[in-house]
Formats: C-alpha cells, structure tokens, sequence
C-alpha cells in the first residue's frame, strides 16, 4: 500500500488497478501489459504538473458574497480599487491574469480590449490585475497596446483573499516569484460578487 497524496510510481504492480487514467487497455476492470506503461507515463506527467503547484490553502469566494477591496497601483501612474465599479458603471469585472510570461493571458487580454466597448455599454467596468511587478506590468501593455486598465502587485495574502490558486514558478526564466491561475469576478454596485469563475491553469 503505498502512502501520501501521489504514490511513488515504482511501487506499482502490472494488472493493478487504476481508476481515471486514460489512454489504456483494460481486461476486466485491470491495466494489462504495455497499457500499463501508457499509464504510468501520464502519472509521471501529472506528478511533474502537481510539483509545480504551489500548496498554498485558500477559501473560496462564493456568489453573493463581499468582494475583498484591495487598492493597487496600475500602469500608467495613479491606483486602481478593485470591488467598487468606476464613474457612472453598474459592474466592475476583475480579471485575474497569471503574468507577462503567460502567452495565453496575452491573447485573452487582447480579447478583453476588443470587448471593451461592448462591456463599456452594458455599464461593466473592466479592469485586469497580476501579481507581476511594474516592469512586467508595463512591458504587457506597450506589447499588447492595451487600454484596459492594469494593475499589478497582487501579493499572495491577496490572492489567497481571492481563492485563487497560486502557482510557483517552475524553471526560472518563467519568473521569479508565486504567481496567480486565472480568476474572474463581476461585482456588482454594492460591492458584493454577482459571478465568480475560478481556474488552476490557464486554458
């Protein structure tokens, strides 16, 4: 029997059972012959995934509830507050974003800046917020001439408000410190979150 959240691969048996792993041959509800290499290559795979992971606790944000209120500094000078919709907006969305070394943030946020407008009529104020520092932060929007307004500096205890999952950086040149898995929240006039979409990867 084998002990603590992820076994060590190598105590498995051939024709033992696994439950969830996919590609493979099964007889009988078992894993036989070279099905069972199959198997354990996407355990290792899952095991390398889960190291990089950060296991950092956060309580969730549920619908309904008050969103956090945490005031940042953004791009281009001045602060940005989160939770409270800005100038004449019903909503304020905050969008979450992993960082400058993310290429999928980049094209999700070049999406949010082709639908600024639209939100803009339906009263939603649109901001976005990572956990990069001001270099970064600047660097993401003079590449992708963004708009939107930015912020930057979430730090962990922040994130953690947020229930975000929080990721540590895996080789180095990703960046250099624990950085945020996507988060969405639409809050209303009140202060209190309408819709919450959280993620632990970025597709």
């Amino acid at each position: 029997m084998t002990q603590g959240p992820l076994a060590p691969w190598g105590t498995a048996r051939r024709g033992a059972i696994l439950v969830g792993i996919i590609p493979g041959r099964v007889s009988r509800g078992r894993l036989t012959g070279g099905a069972m290499g199959v198997a354990l290559d996407n355990l290792h795979v899952v095991y390398r995934v889960l190291r990089g992971r950060n296991a950092m606790s956060a309580r969730k944000i549920e619908a309904g509830s008050a969103f956090p209120r945490y005031t940042l500094p953004k791009v281009g000078g001045g602060m940005l507050e989160l939770g409270r919709p800005q100038g004449e907006n019903d909503w304020q969305m905050v969008v979450v974003y992993r960082g400058k070394h993310c290429p999928l943030c980049k094209i999700y946020l070049d999406k949010l800046e082709d639908i600024k407008g639209k939100m803009a009529e339906l009263k939603i104020d649109v901001v976005t917020v990572s956990g990069d520092p001001q270099e970064k932060a600047e660097r993401q929007v003079a590449e992708g001439n963004l708009t939107i307004p930015c912020a930057y500096g979430l730090s962990i205890e922040q994130m953690q408000s947020l229930g975000l999952y929080i990721s540590r950086p895996r080789p180095p040149k990703e960046t250099d410190r624990p950085f945020p898995e996507p988060g969405l929240f639409v809050v209303n006039a009140e202060g209190n979150v309408q819709v919450v979409d959280i993620s632990n990867a970025p597709l």
